[in-house]
């Protein structure tokens, strides 16, 4: 029986200390998930404003890709309009030069 209390006695011993061994495991972890933990939140914390200011920034290009967009048809249309313009001017320099032409025919 002495014995049996003994053997007993050192397998509780056995279990405390694996005991305190898991617990300050435990506490161990509880403090690192906690770390874990704030530093996901500084991230957190940093990654919000830096998404903001890349929407930003994405809705600016867009933005100014639109405002190239516009101004390259403008261009487009102007050169098309200049164009035109100097066809009218060569028509009208055409028309001119006949008129002279018939002006002086008439003379003759």
């Amino acid at each position: 029986l002495e014995k049996e209390k003994k053997k007993l006695s050192l397998q509780v011993e056995e279990y405390e200390g694996a005991k305190k061994k898991l617990m300050l495991h435990i506490s161990e972890m509880e403090t690192t998930v906690k770390n874990a933990q704030r530093d996901t939140k500084k991230m957190q914390d940093i990654r919000d404003p830096l998404e903001s200011q890349l929407q930003l920034r994405v809705e600016e290009i867009e933005m100014i890709q639109r405002e190239k967009s516009r101004l390259e048809k403008r261009a487009v249309e102007a050169e098309e309009l200049l164009e035109r313009n100097k066809t009218k001017e060569v028509q009208f320099e055409e028309v001119s030069e006949l008129k002279i032409k018939l002006l002086h025919w008439k003379k003759s």
